[in-house]
């Protein structure tokens, strides 16, 4: 190693620095230095300190702010007031209270988006070290949004529910018109001829004697159904002669093949006309002759009256037959036949469109098989796990069925064809009317038949439609028993000639063709001007001895208020598809679920039981409403047997019923631009109403349809 000696330096190097001055003498300026930067490093760390706090408390702030929209977001749309309450009072719990030391809570309902809560706060936040620099705080804002999506609606956009094919019997009958005089003269040779149109005294005359004594006469204004057939036709003559009577007039008509063989009318003197008019044919008098509708309704269909001598018993006096009145009636028969029926708005009267379906509920005799996947008791058919027609249905809910009403202020709520009342069977294997009919019974033998109770109870949901635990019952309950009576409308509207209800003959059968509760609207008491929110309508039938009889009742239900209103089944519902008995049928389209913007890019899981039933090949389809225009979607399914498909736009159900006893599980793949380019192609006002197609040849059907999007109710939103 080299070691330096202060001989090996230079010497001016050397007396330069011995020539330096100490460190000592530069404390001076070094320590000044030191102090300002010093005070910077502090006075920065002071502000990131600062900045570090603010960042904290707005993080609590947001939190506050996000939890304040959960809780108020499930009370909308119905209960505004009590959501921003509960919103308050958690933003409060998170250590922010409205009003106290600067801070601002302002909860608010989306002005798009009436399920939607936003929460603002805005607080100042105290500083520390930064009020050195006279910054004694920071203000700090947030905003938290949350949408609580209640069970997806089901059934309808409309403010009625479960009206569907309604279809009644024109029963066989015979009927006449009412009589008819004749308004045209046609050719003839007899004085003021049209004298005869009115029972007035006024009367056309001819001269028994003359050769041309014949006047016809048109322009009835016959009216009579399609396809009656004509039985017979009278006529009726108001006349006399001048003298002591003898005199007479031929009655003849034209028909199809020509004028008629004549009926002759003997007149008496004046006093005759006013007591006893003369009349010729009958109800079933065709005077020869074979008549269809047209025939007589026609400019064709004409009467001619002529006067005559019966020899020396009439003397040839001037205008000695006297014409006063001439009317002709026809009388005529219908065969049986089958029409659709209107449903009326029970306010305006206008017929309300069919919506292909009708509420309905089964009894807890009947069993699952026939297609109401909780309401019965049994299982029934050909899938029970206990091997037995007999089996207990696992998904059996006492609780029936519950039905969502948002209703503004002065809300009513009406039920159309509410009690149980049986009717006949139509063409098609379905029935006429609403459809209420007994069942297979849970022994899966034949059908039980006995007394069916149903009831119908209203509950306001106090502004929580998610819970039902404050719920209270508004108006009285609407409760039909018909004690030890099995009801039927025996009036012959609603069942086939020789085809009446499935109780006719029982010693305990009761018409209930009249019954207020039948076939038509009922308002029960106390369910009118009711104040605007969000009502529950509960439909059961487990009630006395509906354990032991099999039955479905069929239904619809009609609500209005100020503003909008509407009803629809809560996530599920059991609908009875009533199709049209011509055997041809065709696609038939139905709203089922509305699925809003907000759920782009879920995924949709639809759940059918016993779907798609129906006497030849049926198929069922889905029709989105994406983009403003309804297009078939896609979808994926598979069955409780173990079946499946994928990426498929139908699934085929019936010939033969493909689905019997099954639930059939479809999931559709929202997009995550769901909602762009529209959701409301038929002009609702309301987005997102997805359809069902059913394709059949013709049949009936009810099937328990539930849907749901799958992830949390209650959730966050970007605001």
């Amino acid at each position: 190693m080299m070691m330096l000696t202060l001989a090996d330096i230079p010497r001016d190097v050397a007396r330069r620095w011995s020539s330096r001055p100490r460190a000592s003498r530069q404390r001076g300026q070094v320590l000044p230095i030191f102090a300002v930067m010093a005070a910077v490093l502090l006075g920065g760390a002071a502000l990131l300190t600062d900045a570090a706090w603010w960042w904290v408390t707005q993080q609590q702030m947001q939190r506050a702010a996000d939890a304040g929209a959960l809780a108020g977001a499930v009370h909308l749309p119905g209960n505004p007031a009590l959501a921003f309450s509960r919103a308050l009072a958690e933003v409060d719990k998170n250590g922010f209270t409205d009003g106290v030391g600067g801070v601002v809570v302002n909860p608010r309902v989306d002005p798009v988006d009436p399920r939607k809560l936003i929460v603002d706060i805005d607080a100042p936040v105290e500083t520390h070290f930064a009020r050195v620099f006279t910054i004694h705080h920071v203000d700090a804002s947030v905003v938290g949004a949350a949408t609580y999506v209640l069970p997806v609606p089901m059934g309808s956009p409309q403010h009625y529910y479960g009206v569907g094919f309604f279809q009644g019997v024109n029963p066989a009958s015979s009927a006449a018109t009412e009589w008819l005089a004749p308004a045209t003269v046609l050719s003839g040779s007899w004085n003021d001829p049209g004298n005869a149109f009115v029972d007035d005294d006024a009367y056309a005359t001819k001269l028994s004697g003359d050769p041309e004594t014949r006047q016809i006469y048109g322009d009835l204004g016959v009216d009579v159904p399609d396809g009656a057939s004509i039985t017979g036709i009278e006529a009726r003559l108001r006349a006399h002669d001048a003298v002591d009577g003898g005199c007479a007039i031929d009655v003849v008509l034209n028909s199809p093949s020509g004028w008629t063989s004549a009926k002759r009318v003997t007149l008496g003197g004046p006093a005759t006309e006013v007591t006893d008019p003369e009349i010729v044919g009958g109800p079933n008098d065709a005077w020869g002759a074979s008549w269809t509708a047209p025939d007589v309704e026609g400019d064709a269909f004409r009467v001619r009256v002529q006067a005559i001598d019966p020899g020396d018993a009439c003397m040839r006096n001037v205008d000695l037959i006297r014409l006063d009145q001439l009317e002709l009636r026809v009388h005529y028969s219908t065969a049986e036949s089958y029409s659709v029926l209107d449903i009326d708005d029970p306010l305006t009267g206008s017929p309300l469109a069919s919506q292909g379906f009708w509420g309905a509920i089964f009894t807890p005799g009947g069993v699952r098989e026939n297609g109401d996947r909780y309401a019965p008791q049994y299982i029934g058919g050909n899938n029970p796990p206990d091997g037995s027609n007999g089996g207990t249905n696992p998904d059996y809910d006492p609780n029936g069925y519950e039905y969502t009403i948002e209703l503004g202020a002065n809300g009513q709520v009406r039920l159309f064809d509410p009690v149980f009342c049986a009717v006949g069977q139509n063409l098609s294997g379905g029935w006429f009317g609403t459809g209420d009919h007994w069942t297979t019974d849970g022994t899966g033998g034949g059908t039980t038949i006995g007394p069916v109770s149903v009831r119908f109870q209203l509950f306001n949901t106090n502004g929580t439609p998610y819970t039902s635990n404050d719920d209270f019952q508004v108006g009285s309950t609407l409760a039909y028993d018909p004690g030890d009576a099995t009801l039927g409308d025996f009036s012959g509207d609603f069942h086939r000639a020789g085809r009446p209800p499935q109780n006719s003959g029982r010693a305990d059968a009761e018409d209930c063709s009249a019954h207020p509760g039948h076939n038509q609207w009922v308002l029960p008491s106390g369910w009118s001007g009711l104040p605007a929110g969000t009502y529950r309508l509960n439909v059961n039938t487990n009630l006395g001895r509906n354990a032991d009889h099999g039955a479905e009742n069929l239904f619809s239900v009609w609500v209005k208020g100020d503003g909008a209103a509407r009803v629809y089944g809560g996530g599920r519902m059991a609908a009875y598809t009533n199709l049209d008995d011509t055997g041809v049928g065709g696609a038939q389209q139905f709203y089922f679920a509305q699925i809003e913007g907000v759920h782009a890019g879920k995924m949709m899981e639809i759940t059918l039981f016993d779907p798609g039933e129906a006497n030849a090949d049926s198929y069922l389809r889905f029709l989105t409403p994406q983009g403003g225009a309804y297009s078939y979607a896609t979808f994926d399914w598979y069955s409780n047997d173990g079946r499946s498909g994928t990426n498929v736009t139908e699934i085929r159900t019936a010939a033969p019923p493909q689905f019997n006893n099954r639930l059939l599980t479809i999931n559709v793949a929202l997009p995550a631009d769901y909602g762009d380019g529209g959701l409301d192609p038929d002009g609702l006002g309301e987005e997102g109403w997805w359809k069902v197609e059913y394709d059949v040849r013709a049949g009936n059907d009810t099937t328990t349809w539930e849907v749901k999007l799958i992830g949390n109710p209650v959730h966050l939103v970007l605001e």
